[in-house]
Order: structure tokens, then sequence, then C-alpha cells
């Protein structure tokens, strides 16, 4: 499996791309670089290697052929073994499972970018940078969290924050356009009364409507293994500033985790197509409020789905759990909006309820003291 890890070219330290100054840094000698200039460099010390392997193999090429043999590619259990690989900074092994595109080893905390898994048609075209860093992802998390009375201790824990995890989720976007050409009758009823009778007229119009709708940045979750990720959660902080998109470049994804997506471009275009056709049928709703009956002598939906494109989007996730629950919160990793359920320590609202039952006891015995 081909792996990627930026190296600074100052010192030899790991590269992290950083939400902050939008740059990829170096944290050991404060380099800092632009996501051009990472691939550029990278770019040449790949071509070097190529070079020094080419020159390697020919050397072989001139001995026995018993290395030769040796050199024929991996093997079939190889190619079957996807979830392992190793470290470039300390060579230990790391296992991952088939839908990780970027992660860190486990031993050195190197920042690894698995290329195989966002590359030929799994590349995305374009990814939204984290704009919030870990240190206000923390902040965020801390106040949503003080609001609340009853959370556990250990929810805010210095070891839970660090379970706090920014990951690159595969989306796809698309834009689309419904047609609409709706035709009928409709009837308005209007009750009158005069002395003691009351009249109903009904008056009886003909309608047509024709009209053309568009839906642009619709999205829909390119990554459905709710083992890992809840699907739900991570769609109701999945309000993003599109514009902000940029082409797809490997250093986005160094120093934060990665999906690659696990949805086919079908399946989620017949996604795309419901919700069009529930949209057209309900701007088709509104259009006909005004009548009290109508009847369709033709209603016709005409949706367009745009190729779609996968996008990464990102978003920071943590987990907890708590007597036997598991609870998730996710975090906009661009504008910071945070949803998740927040865990209740029983014994906390237990203690409190007490004290109250006791300040209330203690009130009452004291006016009882003083009027009777």
């Amino acid at each position: 499996m081909s792996t990627v890890s930026y190296k600074c070219p100052n010192c030899g330290a790991p590269l992290s791309f950083s939400p902050e100054s939008a740059q990829v840094n170096c944290d050991f000698c404060r380099s800092h670089f632009t996501v051009e200039e990472v691939e550029a460099f990278n770019a040449r010390g790949r071509e070097a290697a190529t070079a020094r392997e080419a020159e390697r193999r020919q050397r072989q090429m001139g001995g026995e052929g018993t290395e030769q043999s040796a050199e024929q590619g991996p093997s079939s259990s190889e190619k079957a073994c996807m979830r392992s690989y190793h470290c470039q900074s300390c060579g230990a092994e790391v296992v991952t499972d088939d839908t990780t595109a970027a992660t860190s080893c486990y031993y050195c905390h190197n920042p690894i970018i698995l290329e195989d898994r966002v590359s030929g048609e799994f590349q995305p075209q374009f990814i939204l940078p984290f704009k919030i860093s870990r240190e206000e992802a923390e902040k965020i998390l801390l106040s949503w969290a003080g609001k609340k009375t009853y959370v556990p201790r250990a929810f805010t824990s210095r070891s839970q924050l660090e379970k706090l995890t920014g990951i690159y989720l595969p989306f796809w976007l698309a834009e689309g356009t419904v047609e609409l050409d709706l035709q009928g009758q409709g009837e308005i009823s209007e009750s009158r009364r005069f002395s003691n009778e009351e009249r109903i007229t009904t008056s009886v119009y003909r309608f047509s409507r024709q009209g053309e709708v568009k839906l642009p940045n619709m999205l829909e979750m390119a990554y459905l293994k709710s083992d890992k990720v809840d699907p739900e959660l991570v769609e109701s902080v999945a309000r993003y500033q599109l514009e902000e998109l940029k082409p797809f470049a490997l250093p986005y994804l160094s120093g934060f985790f990665a999906e690659t997506r696990t949805v086919n471009e079908d399946e989620v275009r017949a996604r795309f197509e419901q919700r069009m056709e529930a949209y057209g049928t309900e701007i088709a709703r509104q259009s006909m409020d005004r009548f009290d009956k109508v009847r369709l002598d033709r209603d016709e939906h005409v949706n367009k789905v745009d190729k779609p494109l996968t996008v990464l989007l990102p978003v920071w996730i943590m987990t907890y759990k708590f007597v036997g629950k598991t609870y998730v919160y996710a975090l906009n990793g661009q504008t910071g909006e945070a949803f998740g359920e927040l865990p209740l320590d029983q014994k906390k609202l237990g203690l409190s309820s007490l004290g109250i039952g006791l300040l209330v006891v203690i009130l009452l015995l004291l006016l009882l003291y003083y009027f009777f």
C-alpha cells in the first residue's frame, strides 16, 4: 500500500496542516509552507526515490536472477492484507480498516496518508480544509457542556478531551433542477349566512403552473458505516460554507484522520432524485394552497441532477461511554456548530434534589416555629 508522510525539508520532522494559518507547519523547527510548496518538494522527493529504485533494480537484474524473482510484486496474501502498512518514520506496523484514508502511527504519532485510498476513482474533487483548530474545538466543547448542570465531570476531563478527533468525511455534492408542469381545476368554496339560511358558493378555476426550480449544493453523505460515525449526527452539523471549497490536495489531510467513500454514484444519484421529487411535490402543493379542492389533469415533474462530485468536509468527533451508553459529540470543523447528546450524572442530580428537598423542609420548619 502506498503511504505518504510529509517531512519538513529543514529538519526532517513531521508536517501537519494548521487550521489557524491554513498552511502546513512543522511543530519542531516552526517552519511553515503553503500546500503548493509541500506538494512540489514532495514530488521532487518521489522522483529521486523512483530514480534510486530503478537504479537498484537494474543492478539486481545484472545478478543471478534469484533476486529478480523476489521482486515480482506482492503475493496474493499481501494483496489481500490491505489493512496493514509500515510507518515511514519509525517502521512500526499499523493496522487500519478498509475505509481509512488518513491516520497517524499509534507509536510515534507520525501523520500518515494512505494515498491509494484517495486516488483514482476514489480521489475527491474538492476539500474544505479545517478552520477550527483542536484548541478552539476543545473550548467550544467545554463551553457547550458547561451550560449543563448535571454533566459528569469526566466528560470534560483532559483524558476525555484527548479523544476529540478531527476527521475529513466524504460527501457527494450535486446541483439539480426540478421542472414542473401542472394543469388542472381548483375549487374555492365560500360560506355565507342570510338570515337563518347558510349558503355555500363554489367558484371553479382552471389553472396552469409551469416553472423551473434550481437546487444548488445538495449534500449527501458518501460514508455509511454507523459503527464508526453516526450519519444523522454528522448531518446535523453539515451546514458548510461551500464557497470555500479548495481543489483536493493531499497535504490538507496531514495531521487529521480521513475516510474514503463507501457509497457509489448510482446509489447517491437515486437519493438526490428522491429529494428533488419530494421538493417538487412540496412546491406544487404550495402553489395550489389557495384552493379547497384540486383535480389535476397534468402533473409532470422532470428531475435533472448534474454529475455529482465527491468532497471531503471537516468534522470534530468525540465519543463518551457512560453507564452502558455511548454518547457522541460532533462539531463542524469550519463553522464551529456543535451538536450531540450530553450524559446525565444521576448521582449529581440525586444530590441536588436531596439538597433542594432539605432546604424546603428547613424553610417549612422555620415558618412553623415563627408563626405557630
